[in-house]
C-alpha cells in the first residue's frame, strides 16, 4: 500500500515537471541543433591562399568539405564539397550550394583536403557556430590562410 502511494506520488511529480517543461519545446528556429522548417541554398565565400608546394598549411588545399550538423531538410548532416579553381594565386570566390539547408543556427565543420573532391589528406580544419538565414547567407567568408 505504501509502495503504491509512493509510486503515485512520483508519477504526479513527473507529470507536473513535464507539464512545466513541454510548453516551451518545439518550433522556434535559430536554436543550435534545431531550426525552422524553412530551408535555403547555402551561400559562402572562401578566401583561398596562394597555392604552394610547401606543406605548411591550408594553402595546399585543393578542396573544402563543409558540414552543417543536422541542417539538411531531413535532419541529417548537410555536406557540401567545394573545389578550388586551378589558379594557384590567392583569390576569394563566392559559392551557392545546389542543395538546401534548414534555416537556423548550426555547427559548421570545415575540412580542407590536399586533393579535389574532398580526397587526400586533411590539411586544415576548423569549426564554428553559424546562422543560416532565409536567403542562405550567414556563414560569411571562410579564410584558408
Amino acid at each position: 500500500m505504501k509502495t503504491d502511494r509512493k509510486a503515485k506520488g512520483w508519477s504526479i511529480l513527473l507529470a507536473i515537471i513535464m507539464a512545466a517543461i513541454l510548453p516551451g519545446c518545439g518550433g522556434g528556429g535559430g536554436s543550435a541543433g534545431g531550426g525552422a522548417s524553412a530551408s535555403s541554398p547555402v551561400q559562402v565565400s572562401v578566401q583561398w591562399g596562394a597555392r604552394s608546394r610547401a606543406v605548411t598549411g591550408p594553402s595546399s588545399a585543393l578542396s573544402a568539405v563543409l558540414t552543417l550538423a543536422t541542417a539538411s531538410p531531413g535532419g541529417t548532416d548537410f555536406v557540401w564539397t567545394i573545389n578550388r579553381d586551378a589558379n594557384p594565386a590567392a583569390y576569394t570566390k563566392s559559392y551557392s550550394s545546389s542543395a538546401s539547408a534548414r534555416v537556423g543556427t548550426w555547427t559548421l565543420i570545415a575540412r580542407f583536403y590536399s586533393l579535389a573532391n574532398g580526397n587526400g589528406d586533411v590539411v586544415a580544419s576548423g569549426a564554428a557556430t553559424v546562422p543560416i538565414n532565409t536567403d542562405g547567407s550567414g556563414i560569411g567568408t571562410v579564410l584558408t590562410a
